[in-house]
């Protein structure tokens, strides 16, 4: 009789052996970090506790698991009573590792899914849309497709504070090269000009806290107006062919201004064809932008306070960048070159420009132009042919240190 129950108790710890030889990695009853890994989507220990300490994730959680993983939740607890009894059979084994995972992978999944409703859950945002032109933003928009406009008035205006517009690569199409009409009474001509000066591609007038990005804006009186609006975000947009310029920023407080072409403005009269126009702003930040091959000027500041960094300003047919008013700027690592007027020019009214209240530094030019009365009563009119020349009069605070010639040729067409 002894003999048998020794042989009978060496005939379980060899099938225990060869089960466990028939147990894939990571299936072990000590295997825990190795079952870790194979478990697809393995919700962490700290999102474990996260979620169980959130009343929102743990109710989602419990019901999930309520609904989901009962019935492998009850074999698993039987197979692991089964097991613990001696002799344990091949099949049993099997069975208990089956479920053990099949239960922790349910229960993983049901920690994620918690997670992913509460505590990381992202709101989806609005479906594109397509609009016509003269439509309004009153929400989070996304375009679904180009927009045409063939007569007077704006392209789309916002009508909202706080709100998004993606034009999600799509084009605005204006009705291009705007003409007065000759011979009309005052009172037509007054409304045709009223009419002609509203014509822009994207009026975000009066309203706060809005963002325009990723649009095409094209044949425009003006392109983008950006007036008594404040913390206004204009990013990654191109506006070409706006006849009297491609962005206009007036009485705002903080603004940015990024990743933006302004290019080719379609004027050719008297304060048409800019790039960019600014006055009587506050922390208006332009970065990054390119501003090129507009018949005037391509970037016009008035008195304003903010930043000029990392733009390239090139092949205007005016200025570059002019400065005029009592602005306070930093400017920074731009590349202004072959603008035909000068790439850095000092307007009448610059004061106080030379009692040191503009800084910069990196920034790459060809010439600097100063009007008779920009330099605070130096009375001189002349191209510069050394910027340490210019600075010394203005009293830059680093002088020449803060420019080095372009290279026109090393400037690449964007």
């Amino acid at each position: 009789m002894k003999k048998r129950t020794i042989l009978a108790s060496i005939l379980a710890i060899i099938l225990i052996i060869v089960a466990g030889c028939n147990v894939k990695p990571g299936q072990g009853l000590s295997s825990s970090n190795a079952e870790q890994t194979n478990l697809a989507g393995q919700a962490t220990a700290t999102e474990v506790t996260n979620c169980n300490a959130d009343s929102a994730c743990s109710t989602v959680y419990k019901k999930c698991l309520n609904e989901q993983c009962t019935g492998l939740k009850s074999r698993y607890d039987y197979y692991t009573l089964k097991i613990k009894k001696r002799p344990v059979s091949k099949s049993d084994f099997s069975s208990y590792t089956k479920f053990k995972n099949d239960f922790k992978q349910c229960d993983n999944d049901c920690y994620d899914s918690a997670l992913a409703a509460t505590i990381y859950y992202i709101a989806p945002g609005p479906a594109p849309i397509t609009l016509k032109c003269g439509d309004t933003i009153t929400s989070d928009t996304i375009l679904a497709s180009d927009i045409t406009c063939g007569k007077l008035g704006p392209g789309l205006s916002f009508a909202a504070d706080n709100v998004v517009l993606d034009c999600n690569g799509h084009g605005i199409a204006g009705p291009q090269n705007l003409q007065y009409t000759p011979g009309l009474s005052d009172d037509a001509a007054k409304a045709e000009a009223k009419a002609i000066a509203g014509t822009v591609g994207i009026n975000i007038d009066s309203h706060k806290g809005v963002t325009l990005k990723n649009c095409n804006i094209e044949g425009f009186y003006s392109g983008i107006s950006l007036q008594y609006a404040d913390n206004a975000k204009i990013l990654n947009n191109v506006v070409n062919q706006a006849q009297v310029s491609g962005l206009r920023i007036w009485v705002t407080n903080t603004a940015e201004v990024s990743g933006n072409t302004f290019m080719g403005a379609s004027g050719k009269e008297y304060l048409q064809g800019n790039g960019v126009w600014i006055g009587n702003s506050v922390d208006i930040a332009l970065k990054n932008n390119i501003i090129k091959d507009n018949p005037h000027v391509g970037i016009i500041i008035g008195t304003i306070s903010g930043s000029v960094t990392g733009n390239t300003i090139q092949n205007n047919g005016g200025k570059g960048l002019q400065l005029a008013g009592t602005s306070t700027l930093a400017i920074n690592n731009n590349n202004l070159c072959n603008n035909k007027e000068g790439d850095l020019y000092f307007a009448p009214g610059s004061y106080p420009l030379s009692k040191g209240v503009l800084s910069g530094t990196g920034n790459k030019l060809q010439n600097i132009v100063a009007s008779p009365t920009a330099l605070y009563g130096v009375g001189v009119q002349k191209d510069f042919k050394t910027i340490q020349e210019l600075l010394n009069i203005v009293g830059w605070p680093m002088k020449g240190k803060d420019y080095t010639l372009c290279n026109p040729s090393a400037i690449s067409t964007p």
